[in-house]
C-alpha cells in the first residue's frame, strides 16, 4: 500500500502542491478585480483577433502575439474581466508548478 501511495504523492511533490494550493487561495480575491491596463488591452486585441481583425495591422500593440493567444479564452467568454483573471491566476499557478518541478534535485 506504501508503494502505491507513493506512487500516486511522492515525498518530494507534496511542497510543491501545497505552495501552488497556498498561490490558488492568494489569488482568489484577484477574480473580483476589475481589468488591469494590461488585461485590458490584451483582452481587446484577442476579441478583435477573433473578430477577424489582425494584431499589428488592424489593432496594435508592441507585445508578442502569443498574449493574445493565451487571452482568447477569455475573448471567447465575453467582456467580463473575471476570465482575464481567471487566465492570470492559472499562468502564476503553471509558472511556480514549473518552476518547482525544475528546481527539484533528482533523486
Amino acid at each position: 500500500m506504501r508503494a502505491r501511495a507513493d506512487a500516486l504523492w511522492p515525498d518530494t511533490g507534496w511542497p510543491d502542491a501545497l505552495g501552488v494550493a497556498l498561490a490558488a487561495l492568494a489569488g482568489l480575491p484577484s477574480l473580483a478585480y476589475g481589468y488591469g491596463r494590461d488585461q485590458a488591452l490584451f483582452h481587446y486585441v484577442a476579441r478583435e483577433w477573433l473578430g477577424g481583425r489582425w494584431p499589428y495591422v488592424d489593432v496594435f500593440d508592441l507585445k508578442p502575439p502569443g498574449i493574445y493567444v493565451a487571452y482568447f479564452p477569455s475573448a471567447l467568454l465575453g467582456d467580463a474581466f473575471w476570465p482575464a483573471r481567471v487566465v492570470d491566476l492559472c499562468a502564476v499557478l503553471i509558472t511556480g508548478a514549473l518552476a518547482g518541478r525544475l528546481t527539484d534535485r533528482p533523486g
